[in-house]
């Protein structure tokens, strides 16, 4: 735990001098300053996040953004629909918390939880939450947001799937005995 607190602090000061989301994509050459003073007049004015901004706008697309936010946070960018998640793994995290924060669990190694996670992470809490539900260290991935929901759509349905009978011993076919 010493080890992913040493992390955690170097995720913090990391977060003070990364790039914002809008300098990424303008480096990149997917958007223009003007589009990006556009979307942050917006931003100030609605509280929205600037990504959901570049898409509603269709300024960036939601892979886009999703790259961006990977460089952002120098997280791996994944494609969670492509993975055959494990039963034990989709049994991990209750599919309401998964919505409400849009992760999805899609792997464990060892005591080690993969997530991918498609929605914003102002703080430490839901990583530091996510370690305390599934007692397991978590590592991060990003996601785009249809992506993660279908997902845990994909996640809903298979719980919802019984499980095939077990198999039943074999009945004794022994004819009963006569008296």
């Amino acid at each position: 735990m010493l080890y992913m607190r040493a992390l955690s602090i170097m995720a913090n000061i990391r977060r003070l001098t990364r790039k914002k989301l809008g300098e990424i994509l303008l480096a990149q050459g997917l958007v223009t300053n003007e589009q990006v003073q556009e979307v942050i007049s917006e931003q100030e004015n609605t509280g929205e996040l600037s990504g959901e901004i570049f898409v509603r706008w269709d300024y960036a697309s939601e892979y886009d953004i999703a790259c961006a936010v990977a460089t952002q946070f120098s997280t791996p960018f994944i494609r969670c629909t492509s993975y055959k998640i494990p039963r034990d793994v989709i049994t991990l995290l209750p599919p309401p918390f998964m919505r409400r924060h849009l992760i999805v669990p899609i792997d464990k190694f060892g005591d080690t939880l993969a997530v991918v996670i498609a929605g914003p992470i102002e703080d430490d809490a839901i990583v530091d939450q996510l370690e305390e539900i599934t007692q397991s260290s978590i590592q991060v991935y990003i996601g785009t947001v249809s992506d993660v929901k279908a997902a845990i759509e994909q996640i809903e349905t298979r719980l919802k799937t019984k499980q095939p009978p077990a198999p039943q011993p074999p009945q004794d076919q022994t004819p009963p005995a006569s008296p």
